[in-house]
């Protein structure tokens, strides 16, 4: 699917991960509005193949992560991967390893690294 087709609330949360200004911002935005991604079995976690917009990226392999709760109190991570500066795995899970029980709200999220 294309970025359009994607969940309001992945749309959302792609965007916030992208709220604190950093130099490659607008080059993952690029890539996020050209990608195709697949919606993987868990229901929240997304693979992500897009193709490199700069060499700006080329050393950017730390992800970006944010951090929220699960209703019964478990903390849950999403982490947004890059390697040679570009975007393939948005992945989401919980510090038991237990499926996620309710899907956060995205303003509940707190970005806890940025990835540089």
């Amino acid at each position: 699917m294309k970025y359009n087709e994607l969940s309001k609330w992945h749309k959302d949360i792609l965007r916030y991960m992208l709220t604190k200004q950093h130099y490659f911002n607008e080059e993952i935005e690029k890539q996020l509005e050209s990608a195709s991604f697949d919606l993987l079995e868990d229901g929240i976690s997304l693979g992500i193949k897009a193709v490199k917009t700069s060499e700006k990226l080329e050393n950017l392999t730390v992800p970006i992560e944010v951090e929220s709760y699960d209703i019964d109190g478990m903390d849950i991570h999403g982490l947004l991967f890059s390697r040679n500066g570009i975007i393939f795995y948005l992945e989401f899970y919980r510090d038991d390893g237990k499926k996620i029980v309710e899907i956060p709200k995205v303003d509940s999220f707190e970005i806890f690294s940025f990835g540089i």
